[in-house]
């Protein structure tokens, strides 16, 4: 088994990453990083639970007629690991969902399809944020299944950190920017900021000291900046891009 990795070799990858300035060399460096621990296959998936008409995204050394399959058959709002990365915070091996979840029919479906292409056992990393975006980095391999268990516990901790600095390096190159929006002024986000807490305009010019006409000047513009129709959408659509924390 290869050794661990020091932390001083970490913030070496870490460095790389940040040398890395497009997705592909991102995810190719990651990948290459997992195979010479001993995992065969890994996979990065991206999500939107806010924004379900959002297509995932899905970067993975796993074979790409699988890839093909796995998309064209719907399988991410079936599969299991996505579910129990939602509510999870450390990496976990996919031998567990079945100890918090009933495997369904369509689960056992995706896991025979998987085991097809050498897929056959996994774990993943959660990874939340930033604002409301999710991922998962995944990794698997034919192994069997006590060998690939003690290989994940014993590489579980530098796959984590790896991991999260690569998802970070993939969020500063855009790859989970929403539609973009224009910036709110500093007034523009404290009435929206009041709005999202159940102010009402009157309410909120007297906190802020300004008049009735202003706040509704400022909403309209809210509105425009956002692509919104009212104040709680507005509002809905900030925190979900990060604008104000109610």
């Amino acid at each position: 088994m290869i050794t661990r990795s020091t932390l001083d070799d970490i913030d070496g990858f870490l460095n790389r990453l940040s040398e890395c300035h497009d997705v592909d060399s991102v995810i190719n460096l990651l990948c290459n990083r997992m195979n010479d621990l001993g995992f065969a296959k890994a996979a990065y998936w991206l999500r939107w639970p806010s924004k379900p008409e959002k297509p995932h995204i899905i970067l993975t050394s796993y074979p790409e007629e699988f890839v093909s399959h796995y998309q064209a058959q719907n399988y991410g709002t079936h599969d299991m690991v996505g579910r129990y990365a939602t509510n999870a915070n450390l990496p976990f091996s996919w031998q567990t969902i079945g100890q918090r979840y009933p495997i369904t029919r369509q689960q056992k479906i995706i896991f025979h399809d998987s085991q097809s292409v050498g897929i056959k056992e996994g774990a993943s990393v959660p990874i939340h944020g930033p604002n409301l975006t999710k991922a998962t980095f995944s990794v698997a391999g034919d192994l069997p299944t006590g060998e690939f268990q003690q290989l994940f516990a014993y590489h579980r901790h530098e796959i984590h950190l790896l991991a999260t600095g690569a998802h970070e390096r993939l969020m500063m190159l855009g790859l989970g920017n929403l539609d973009p929006i224009k910036p709110l002024t500093s007034r523009e986000t404290e009435v929206i900021l009041w709005i999202s807490r159940g102010l009402t305009y009157g309410q909120i010019g007297e906190r802020l000291g300004i008049q009735d006409d202003t706040i509704k000047k400022h909403m309209q513009s809210i509105f425009d900046k956002l692509g919104a129709t009212n104040g709680p959408h507005a509002a809905a659509i900030a925190i979900i891009h990060g604008i104000i924390v109610p």
